[in-house]
């Protein structure tokens, strides 16, 4: 399955985050993106910030999706919903925790879990956005949920390098984990 890279987004933290066109992605961040903590100062406090820990060094979002909750009312651009990557022309139904991706020519991310919606998004974009989002059957891993997808992910890097706009992400391993 291969997409592309449609927006790549960083932010100071909560919602939304603006679009650059190419980053440095470590072990454990996308460089330039302060909305988790650092694994430094993951290791200097002892525990991680409210997002932060290496299994979710980013978030990936479709603009599939995106367009699916727009037809439901919400006002969600590229970026809103606090994604590093948006993503396009990948079925986010049939994304399993563990496939491993190849986001061009350098990184490799591997899917670890699905992104709960927080009370930011909600209060930002409206009452009803979770649970269009989410249910209980994704919140246990049920990949028949009509909602499959719809949260987005969190991936863990695998192999850093640079990133740009419109780079392919294309999948290479089905549930590595």
């Amino acid at each position: 399955m291969m997409g592309r890279l449609h927006q790549i987004n960083i932010g100071n933290g909560g919602v939304p985050k603006r679009p650059v066109e190419e980053v440095q992605v470590s072990l454990d961040r996308v460089i330039g993106d302060d909305w988790n903590w650092s694994h430094e100062k993951i290791q200097a406090n002892g525990k991680p910030g409210k997002h932060g820990e290496l299994g979710k060094a980013i978030c990936l979002y479709s603009i599939e999706c995106l367009e699916r909750l727009k037809k439901q009312g919400f006002q969600v651009f590229p970026g809103a919903l606090g994604e590093n990557f948006t993503t396009e022309g990948i079925d986010y139904a049939t994304v399993r925790i563990g496939d491993v991706y190849q986001v061009g020519s350098e990184v490799q991310i591997r899917i670890t879990s699905i992104r709960t919606p927080c009370s930011t998004i909600e209060n930002a974009y409206g009452k009803g956005i979770s649970s269009a989002m989410c249910d209980e059957r994704v919140k246990k891993c049920d990949y028949a949920s009509p909602r499959w997808g719809m949260t987005g992910f969190y991936a863990e890097v695998l192999q850093p390098g640079k990133v740009q706009q419109g780079c392919t992400v294309e999948r290479i391993l089905e549930g590595a984990i």
